[in-house]
C-alpha cells in the first residue's frame, strides 16, 4: 500500500497550511484601540501641568475697590500700589512712605523702562488723593500706569 500514503500531505505541509489558514482569519485581528495607556499618557499630562502651572497672588490687602462696566484685566502685574482709605500707601503689601514709593520706582524704572503700576485706591479716598498718588509715580518715570476697578 505505498500509493495510498503517497497521496496524502506530509505533517509539515499540513502544520504549514493549517498556520496559513488560522493567520488569515478575522480572529486574530486586533479592531479595537487600548484605551489603558491613553489614560495613562493623560493622566501624566495633568498632573505635569498641574505641578508646572502657578497662581498669580493678588495683593491681600482689602480695599473696597470702585465699580466699572468697560473694566479690562491687565496682562503683567509688576508692581501694585494700594492707596487705603487710612491714606496708607503700600507697595507690593508693603507699607511704605510717599517718599520711599518714589526713590523705589525711580531706581527700578532706571533697570525696567517698560515698567507698569497697578494703582489701587479705596472708593472713599478723595479724588485729590489719587491725583497726587498718580502724578508721584508719573513723576518716578513710569509710563504704563492701570487702575484696578471691580467689574459691575
Amino acid at each position: 500500500m505505498p500509493g495510498a500514503n503517497s497521496c496524502r500531505p506530509s505533517k509539515t505541509a499540513e502544520k504549514t497550511r493549517k498556520a496559513m489558514k488560522s493567520a488569515s482569519t478575522e480572529e486574530n485581528i486586533i479592531s479595537e484601540i487600548n484605551v489603558t495607556p491613553l489614560v495613562d499618557i493623560a493622566l501624566v499630562l495633568l498632573i505635569i501641568f498641574m505641578v508646572t502651572s502657578y497662581i498669580i497672588a493678588q495683593p491681600s490687602m482689602k480695599v473696597a475697590l470702585p465699580r466699572a462696566s468697560n473694566a479690562e484685566a491687565t496682562q503683567a502685574q509688576t508692581f501694585g500700589i494700594t492707596l487705603t482709605k487710612n491714606k496708607g500707601v503700600f507697595l507690593n503689601d508693603r507699607l511704605v512712605s510717599e517718599k520711599e514709593l518714589g526713590e523705589t520706582l525711580s531706581k527700578k524704572t532706571l533697570t525696567q523702562p517698560d515698567l507698569q503700576v497697578v494703582l489701587s485706591a479705596d472708593q472713599t479716598v478723595s479724588h485729590g488723593e489719587v491725583i497726587h498718588l498718580l502724578d508721584l509715580v508719573r513723576g518716578a518715570g513710569v509710563s504704563k500706569i492701570a487702575f484696578s476697578v471691580d467689574a459691575k
